[in-house]
């Protein structure tokens, strides 16, 4: 689940969050719902001040610029890494400093997490992660292995694919609460626009969080026990593999916050990396297997032949994913689609996704543009892949 903050109206928000898939989205694709015209991006590691009326009180905020809006909207990146979109009406003053623009380091970083989340917990680093957790010791560890590993096979999928990819400056920011209704507690603060009843984790675009109830509601097991534990219930472990893929994804450079990302190509991504596996040590192995909750659905979906949501609509518009009765179908399609693309035609997934990569913060993108960067790049139309698709995905095996 990637959270995004409210751009559309909450009725809307609602609809989405009535699936009952155990995985859904809020997405950035949302804001481009009026299909914002061009926009200009800037990166000159400056510092800008603007200051803003918010709630009819004075405002200064500081940070570097993103992008721009030709309508005069802001997005700025403040040190810890958030992003704020600030609507041209807005803007009372805008200044340019001489100031540089970094990031807070891992040690002030960490300290800024423990005050925004409050007495109890710790921080623990990793090579690539900091984990901030008021859960067990042995629960931390076991999901900083995780997400290690998640990392490693991460970048070395899309080096097998030919993409250059940034490693992030700062370790990236994973809040494991202990139990769930601090979890919500938390998230509702948040993102007060937004449910999370029976919500196990998601990763914030605009906060640049991961947010992870601890799954097993026991500070006392140790690691072999919070393993058999978590064995049992691998669609909610999964939920760490998929939100943790996000975040790599945004901050690599493969996806870029703010972006006009196509949902189908975001959620694809971490389905391809979710599948469990019993028999690891850490219940996950790599990507790209067989995943046992999609594949028979697609399977069951494309039982005459056929797909309910159109591989041409599915990569054009992202509609399928905003209601509960198509939603499923969305997932089970974009898994297969995404599975098959990497792994039947990898050279051409990395022409795709170089292009995923260019897509910039604001800018929106037509139907026609989505469509023209997969036939370029797969030298074929929607339709004719999708003969090819069907019959392949029912070859595939999940593992036992």
């Amino acid at each position: 689940m990637v959270v995004f903050p409210a751009a559309v109206s909450r009725q809307r928000w609602n609809s989405l969050f009535r699936t009952p898939l155990w995985v859904c989205f809020l997405f950035v694709s949302l804001l481009m719902t009026g299909r914002c015209p061009a926009q200009t991006v800037q990166s000159d590691g400056m510092v800008t001040e603007v200051r803003i009326e918010e709630e009819g009180s004075p405002l200064r905020v500081r940070g570097r610029l993103v992008a721009e809006g030709s309508d005069g909207a802001l997005l700025l990146e403040d040190v810890d890494g958030k992003y704020r979109l600030i609507s041209a009406k807005a803007v009372q003053e805008r200044t340019s400093t001489a100031d540089s623009f970094q990031l807070v380091s891992d040690e002030d970083f960490g300290r800024r997490l423990l005050a925004e989340v409050g007495e109890g917990f710790e921080i623990r680093e990793t090579q690539h992660f900091l984990i901030c957790s008021n859960s067990s010791e042995a629960y931390s560890d076991f999901c900083g292995r995780l997400l290690e590993k998640v990392f490693e096979e991460y970048i070395a999928m899309t080096g097998d694919l030919g993409l250059t990819l940034r490693i992030p400056d700062r370790r990236l920011p994973i809040l494991i609460f202990a139990s769930a209704s601090e979890f919500q507690a938390h998230a509702s603060r948040i993102h007060p626009e937004t449910p999370f009843e029976d919500t196990p984790g998601f990763y914030t675009v605009r906060d640049n969080q991961v947010l992870l109830s601890d799954l097993t509601r026991d500070r006392s097991l140790r690691t072999a026990a919070i393993r058999k534990k978590l064995a049992d219930s691998p669609l909610q472990l999964a939920t760490i593999i998929h939100e943790a893929v996000h975040q790599l994804a945004f901050n690599t450079g493969l996806q870029n916050r703010f972006a006009d990302n196509p949902v189908w190509f975001s959620e694809g991504l971490a389905l391809y990396f979710e599948q469990t596996s019993v028999r690891s040590p850490l219940l996950w192995s790599k990507p790209g297997t067989t995943n046992a909750r999609h594949h028979p659905e697609f399977v069951r979906l494309a039982a005459d032949g056929t797909l309910p949501i159109p591989l041409t609509e599915l990569l054009t518009s992202d509609q399928a994913f905003q209601t509960a009765e198509s939603a499923r179908a969305a997932y089970a399609e974009s898994w297969a689609l995404m599975t098959f693309l990497i792994r039947q035609h990898p050279e051409k997934m990395g022409a795709y996704m170089r292009r995923m990569q260019s897509l910039r913060p604001l800018e929106s993108v037509s139907a026609e543009q989505r469509i023209a960067m997969f036939r370029e790049s797969f030298e074929t139309a929607p339709d004719e892949l999708q003969k090819e698709l069907i019959p392949w995905i029912r070859r595939q095996r999940v593992p036992r």
